[in-house]
């Protein structure tokens, strides 16, 4: 689970590891104040970047969103980090979840 919180935006949620590609699935909310969009990176065991992606921005309220990560290496990704942005994509929060250890806040 991840839980990034700035004020009353958040974008929170649960993040799966499989063997080739990572899940991370959550709930998106933003202002018409403050937009707000959801990241994710996965990384392999070296530390090295494998894949990110970001969801568009949710300027209205609470909004489901799902974010799909490629892990093409053996054993998938090591590493997923979870990032807050403002709707212009400037991070304003961040966690790392380890495989194994699915929190971060």
């Amino acid at each position: 689970m991840f839980n990034l919180t700035v004020g009353v935006t958040y974008f929170k949620g649960t993040i799966e590891f499989y063997n080739r590609s990572v899940t991370v699935n959550g709930v998106l909310r933003g202002l018409s104040t403050g937009c707000r969009r959801g990241a994710a990176w996965a990384f392999d065991s070296a530390g090295s970047p494998l894949d990110n992606r970001s969801t568009t921005a949710v300027c209205n309220g609470a909004v489901s969103k799902t974010i799909p990560l490629t892990a093409d290496v053996p054993g998938g990704a090591a590493e997923v980090e979870v990032d807050l942005l403002e709707g212009n994509g400037h991070r304003i929060a961040s966690c790392h979840v380890q495989r194994g250890f699915e929190y971060c806040e």
